[in-house]
């Protein structure tokens, strides 16, 4: 018989001790917003869920946020880097152009170092001059308005057409021929000028990413996501490519 109240209070015992501890977690770890991003190419803007309990609230992410991101995975991918490459989104309602800052690496780059700019380049916030590279981004816009986001990457195996001054045609029978056929490669311009951007206008006609002749690439799109994606394919059949005349 006293084993068997020992035995109870053993398990009594700890029942309270797992109770305490449990009201501890819950008071030191209050439930808080759980963040998720959409399944990719969704809809035109990027978006987030908010979860809290069994509410769902959908909000249009903040373009900020947004250029950090990506600006975060473009240097991951070694797209871009602190000296080479800029991105930016604009918002068109506002009148609002998000671009990176000169000389910052945009793996380190947050909210507060977005520069945000009107549209004829005057900066309005951010705490680091913009890009030099502005002119490039504020021409396709001004070009092309079904534009909301522009890459300019050196990513090296375009970028080599590009030195070259030539255009880079894919084979006819990549399955990428569905999203371009040959990506332009402009006349040579000197960066941060508008000599660089001479003829972008029908070059992305043809193509959502062109070439800068001697200088490195463009991808521009209607969203963020778009642009780095088919910079992303169009690199990475660059490299096959290259590859492919090595065997």
């Amino acid at each position: 018989g006293q084993i068997l109240f020992h035995v109870c209070l053993f398990f009594l015992y700890k029942f309270i001790i797992f109770k305490i501890i449990t009201q501890i977690r819950k008071k030191a770890k209050p439930r808080g917003r759980k963040i998720a991003l959409f399944p990719p190419f969704l809809d035109l803007r990027r978006r987030v869920r908010y979860t809290e309990g069994n509410e769902f609230l959908e909000a249009a992410m903040d373009l900020a946020k947004e250029l950090v991101l990506f600006s975060h995975i473009l240097e991951q991918k070694g797209f871009v880097n602190g000296l080479e490459g800029n991105i930016s989104l604009i918002d068109r309602e506002k009148g609002r152009i998000y671009i990176t800052p000169s000389q910052h690496m945009k793996l380190l780059l947050d909210e507060d170092g977005v520069c945000v700019l009107d549209l004829e380049g005057r900066q309005l916030a951010g705490k680091y001059p913009r890009t030099s590279e502005f002119f490039l981004h504020q021409a396709i816009y001004q070009s092309c308005p079904e534009k909301n986001a522009v890459v300019h990457s050196h990513c090296p195996y375009l970028t080599a057409y590009a030195l070259l001054e030539r255009d880079f045609v894919l084979p006819g029978r990549t399955p990428l021929h569905k999203a371009f056929t040959r990506l332009i490669c402009l006349p040579y311009g000197k960066a941060g000028t508008h000599e660089v951007h001479q003829g972008i206008e029908q070059a992305l006609k043809e193509s959502p990413v062109c070439l800068l002749g001697g200088h490195g690439v463009v991808s521009a799109a209607d969203t963020l996501e778009n642009a780095t994606g088919y910079m992303e394919a169009a690199e990475g059949f660059a490299k096959t490519l290259f590859l492919s005349r090595q065997i």
